[in-house]
């Protein structure tokens, strides 16, 4: 999952099963169940 993203040039990861925050690869995970990512500022319009 993270060398897929990684090769797309992502530069986060919305995982449940890694730990939030955590930096794989120079990619971000993100937990998107405990909010306050870019996916949420997107959908707000931020």
């Amino acid at each position: 999952m993270v060398a897929s993203a990684e090769e797309v040039g992502a530069d986060e990861l919305l995982s449940e099963d890694l730990n939030d925050g955590q930096a794989i690869a120079g990619i971000k995970v993100v937990n998107p169940l405990t909010g306050g990512h870019r996916v949420d500022e997107a959908r707000d319009g931020r």
